[in-house]
């Protein structure tokens, strides 16, 4: 166990049949709590600038997940390492000091597509409880390079419509693969969802679909909280040391996670 300021960091190396078996390997879970509180656990799916930034305003146990990523590891490889470590979150919350009866899910990027994937996943498959809220920051949820905010944004630093394709090109095994629901989240069934909340940026590719991920989720019935920041970019979630809009996320980010838990 390594200690951190005032949270509490323990990593562990998963082998039951719960947890990562479905590609092969085990994986890296980290664990991040809160020193003072053990309430809960946030399954947080996503490199999140490779720890869970901010999470833990939320008062929430946060694991984070090293999941394969390509071109060594082709679609879906990194879907299903998410579903199972959700799975392994809900059945051993107690080894990590959290609630199993209140969950959640959370990524940035392409994580945020593997928590709304891993989100319909559970539901359909009905193998863990729902969480009870999911957290997308600037989520990848289509594979339409031509929205407004991918030719606005076409060269944008830190990412821009060249390296979104690079992804692709990298993850996918065939283009088919792009209208896979898991991928393209925007063309699946969204109903039965719990209540989202969505970050996002405005000098950024993904900007459009985020937006019309929160207007299709408001038309299926589902609580959705959406806020777009000025003159961000990609990535500014974690970088409130410098970037002051990014603190106003995570707090807002937080909140929504917090909202869920309170049920």
């Amino acid at each position: 166990m390594q200690t951190m300021n005032d949270t509490q960091v323990v990593t562990a190396r998963t082998t039951s049949n719960d947890t990562l078996r479905t590609t092969g390997r085990n994986a890296m879970l980290t664990a991040t709590r809160p020193s003072a509180q053990q309430a809960k656990v946030l399954d947080a799916l996503g490199t999140l600038g490779g720890k869970p930034i901010g999470l833990n305003a939320a008062g929430a146990v946060v694991m984070s997940l090293e999941y394969l990523k390509g071109p060594e590891h082709k679609f879906p490889a990194a879907h299903d390492d998410a579903y199972a470590a959700y799975r392994w979150a809900a059945h051993n919350a107690a080894q990590i000091g959290g609630d199993s009866t209140r969950l959640a899910l959370a990524g940035e990027s392409a994580g945020g597509n593997l928590a709304l994937a891993t989100a319909l996943r559970v539901r359909d498959s009905k193998a863990a409880p729902m969480p009870d809220g999911i957290l997308a920051v600037y989520p990848v949820v289509g594979s339409d390079t031509t929205t407004a905010s991918y030719v606005q944004n076409a060269q944008a630093k830190p990412l821009n419509r060249p390296m979104m394709t690079w992804f692709f090109r990298n993850y996918t095994r065939s283009p088919a693969d792009g209208q896979d629901p898991r991928l393209d989240i925007l063309g699946a069934d969204l109903k039965g969802l719990p209540p989202v909340t969505i970050v996002l940026a405005e000098i950024d590719p993904l900007r459009s679909e985020g937006e019309t991920l929160a207007a299709k989720l408001r038309s299926t019935g589902v609580t959705v909280n959406q806020r777009t920041w000025p003159g961000t970019a990609h990535e500014f979630f974690g970088q409130g040391a410098v970037v002051s809009a990014a603190k106003d996320a995570v707090q807002y980010a937080a909140d929504g996670l917090k909202r869920g838990f309170q049920k």
